[in-house]
């Protein structure tokens, strides 16, 4: 959750922002620990073609796409506001996507403030601290138990150019 004020002139500023987890359920359990998977471990699983679009605070969603290798980049400001879809064409099963940071060539929890649901929504708002790039893969695994890795490259820009 974060807070932003504007003035009678138009100029807003961040006040601050706070990370909690909702866990409701009578079952609710904390996530279980993240096995050290290496990123490596990925690298013959072929690339997801997944159409990828992207929503920035409320602006409207548009297409990242792929450069030739297969990676998607998307620079943001501090604090705002992502969302990404990852969407499958593909008919019967669905299958489910997870999603990862790579630290040092090893897959990590996903950062801070940051959750994507098994149906392939991201959702991040980075706080104030964040800045420079995050690696992350997002691994979709089909009915059949079939790996796809998609690389999205997002980096937090202290400064507007």
């Amino acid at each position: 959750m974060s807070w932003l004020v504007s003035d009678s002139l138009g100029a807003t500023s961040g006040l601050g922002s706070r990370y909690f987890t909702v866990a409701n359920a009578a079952d609710a359990q904390p996530p279980a620990p993240l096995h050290r998977r290496q990123a490596a471990s990925l690298d013959t699983a072929p690339l997801s073609d997944a159409d990828v679009t992207v929503q920035r605070d409320a602006g409207a969603r548009r297409r990242l796409r792929a450069s030739d290798a297969g990676e998607r980049e998307l620079p943001i400001a501090p604090t705002e506001r992502l969302e990404l879809a990852l969407n499958t064409a593909s008919k019967g099963c669905e299958g489910a996507w997870a999603g990862y940071l790579v630290k040092a060539g090893v897959l990590t929890d996903l950062p801070v403030g940051a959750s994507l649901d098994p149906a392939g929504t991201f959702y991040w708002q980075p706080g104030p601290g964040f800045a420079g790039q995050f690696p992350l893969v997002f691994v979709r695994t089909d009915c059949q138990g079939i790996e796809q890795r998609l690389p999205v490259f997002v980096t937090i820009q202290t400064r507007v150019r």
